[in-house]
């Protein structure tokens, strides 16, 4: 009988549409209960459209699951041998199946998102069209992993393959992140490997970090009664810059469909039952499954027994043959070919990590020459990202650009990559940390961290950095910083006078007396053990800081002596702190 030359069918669609039609009326019930449980309750429809919007990144992991789900119900004959070739058999060509198949997936989530978003609409009111873009970032969402899910289903010939597969390439970059941060960054000592990036390769971990998608406009001001709120103007602002990601990956998920048919028209039928279905996979997957299983071990039995090596051992040895026994499809894997590729792999893993320790590219002995440096942030933060920091971020640091103040870093930089981590030794108190961000003259960025003893020459030379008043109190411009302070809660840490809060002229003058015990270098940032007399607490337009006030900075105990002088009505004490320390006479 001649095949059919199109590209669709219409009993296979309603086929599939029909047998399986407990999945997606399924996920259309759950949908609904969670969706009517995240709008319900709000007396104003911007909430309710804030709080839809909110949920779009986070159902990436429901996107995943779900896709695979789907997939394994339409491209189930591929794993069973009889049905494979019974649906085979049929008039119809590879492509029209395979395109059939696609549609229904697809079907599958657009249309109870549309019914979800039909039933949602009633309860955003002006926000109606948030519905709308809801549907369109889980159809973003979805298209790329169920063209993914169709790849591993055409790639593999078991259900449990097609599984492991998909899981494994969805999260083969956190994979590479813990081997990273694991292994080869700890022998790397004061190198900063950007591992974040991976995140942008694990469209899950990425996408349920993104909560603001669409932006709201406020266009008056607030009004509050009593914590009611009265009178509040919003508008919809627009779509965010994290849009583009997805967009991309549908198009990812456009080119995996295009992938799947030509693999689909490459596949043998007798490969049915088989863990993979192209042996050109086998060598990749057996690499790959091996680290894996090596990682699980590491990770779970070094925690419990506390044995890591031991544990990394034994899980590269069961997933070397474990991996061979599901390619094979054979218990009888213990020979002479199975232990050649079980030496290749760990003899390659064991000369990495020989190569990182003996660090043939002098990555830790760096350090800048200072003409070549444009400014340094600097940092007490060991963990400080210089490409996710904000500008109201607690650790955004103080930059240098004064050319001897560069130089002496430098200095303090070469002097720490020779010194040894104070935690390899097992101490952790009266240790510090400094990152240092070199920003270079021809356009590079080179971040180094190292940590170091508070009471050594280098914690001393480093102090006179982090008490400048541009760290401790955060700002650029002393008068713009002074406009912007609201108030100054002063608690005395020895709990007998309380605290009182300043404003205005008062809170101006204290932050002056502040700043000059900082240009003395009486002042340590927050983190650095002092013999606190007073805790500082600052408010300003966009920050919130704290700092303790030690007996060194005189300016500002004797501010704070002649300024805070009563509390409940009646005179302050002096404490035998103070007379000790000769702040009151």
């Amino acid at each position: 009988m001649k095949s059919r030359t199109s590209f669709f069918d219409k009993a296979l669609l309603r086929k599939d549409i029909t047998r399986f039609a407990p999945v997606w009326i399924l996920y259309l019930i759950g949908g609904l209960m969670v969706g009517l449980g995240v709008v319900s309750g709000y007396h104003r429809d911007y909430y309710a459209a804030s709080a839809v919007a909110d949920t779009m990144g986070p159902l990436t992991m429901m996107n995943m699951i779900y896709a695979l789900i789907v997939a394994l119900c339409l491209f189930g004959d591929l794993f069973n041998t009889r049905m494979c070739y019974a649906i085979h058999a049929l008039p119809l060509r590879r492509e029209m199946i395979y395109a059939t198949h696609v549609l229904a997936g697809l079907m599958f989530s657009v249309v109870p998102n549309l019914v979800f978003a039909l039933v949602v609409m009633t309860q955003l009111g002006s926000f109606w069209y948030v519905a709308l873009l809801w549907v369109l970032i889980m159809f973003l969402q979805y298209l790329f992993f169920f063209a993914l899910a169709a790849v591993c289903a055409l790639s593999t010939g078991s259900r449990f393959a097609m599984g492991a597969v998909y899981f494994l390439i969805n999260f083969l970059s956190e994979i590479i992140r813990w081997f990273i941060t694991t292994f080869y960054e700890p022998m790397l000592y004061g190198v900063y490997i950007r591992t974040d990036i991976f995140d942008w390769f694990c469209p899950v971990v990425w996408g349920s970090q993104q909560d603001e998608l669409i932006s709201f406009h406020q266009d008056k001001q607030q009004i509050y009664y009593d914590y009611i709120e009265v009178s509040a103007v919003k508008r919809f602002g627009g779509l965010t810059g994290q849009w583009w990601y997805f967009v991309i990956l549908a198009g990812l998920g456009l080119a995996l469909l295009g992938l799947g048919i030509w693999l689909y028209r490459k596949r043998k039928l007798e490969s049915a039952g088989d863990f993979l279905a192209f042996r050109p996979m086998m060598l990749p997957c057996s690499v790959i499954f091996t680290l894996s299983v090596a990682a699980v071990f590491q990770m779970i039995l070094g925690e419990i027994l506390d044995m890591e090596i031991l544990a990394l051992i034994v899980g590269f040895l069961v997933g070397c043959f474990g991996t061979e026994m599901f390619l094979r499809r054979t218990v009888k894997v213990f020979d002479k070919r199975t232990c050649i590729k079980c030496a290749l792999i760990g003899g390659a893993f064991a000369l990495s990590l020989i190569l990182t320790m003996i660090d043939p590219l002098g990555l830790t002995r760096w350090t800048p020459k200072p003409e070549k440096v444009a400014s340094v942030t600097l940092t007490d933060y060991y963990n400080y990202n210089v490409w996710e920091t904000r500008y109201e971020d607690r650790y955004a640091g103080l930059e240098v650009t004064d050319p001897e103040e560069i130089a002496q870093l430098v200095q303090i930089h070469e002097t720490l990559a020779d010194a040894e981590d104070p935690y390899d030794y097992g101490v952790y108190g009266d240790v510090g940390s400094v990152n240092l961000t070199y920003r270079l003259t021809d356009g590079r960025t080179v971040v180094r961290r190292y940590r170091y003893y508070t009471n050594s020459s280098v914690g001393d030379k480093l102090d006179r950095f982090f008490s400048k008043p541009q760290f401790i109190l955060r700002y650029e411009d002393w008068d713009e910083f002074l406009k912007s302070l609201e108030y100054v809660v002063v608690e005395d840490m020895s709990g007998s006078r309380g605290s009182e809060e300043f404003k205005g002229k008062k809170a101006r003058a204290l932050m002056e007396a502040v700043k000059k015990d900082c240009e003395n270098g009486d002042i340590h940032p927050e983190g650095k053990y002092v013999e606190a007399l007073y805790a500082l607490n600052v408010s300003t337009e966009d920050d919130w800081l704290s700092f303790y006030i030690g007996y060194q900075a005189e300016d500002t105990v004797e501010w704070i002596r002649e300024n805070m002088e009563q509390v409940d009505g009646k005179l302050h004490e002096p404490t035998d702190q103070d007379i000790l320390a000769g702040v009151v006479s």
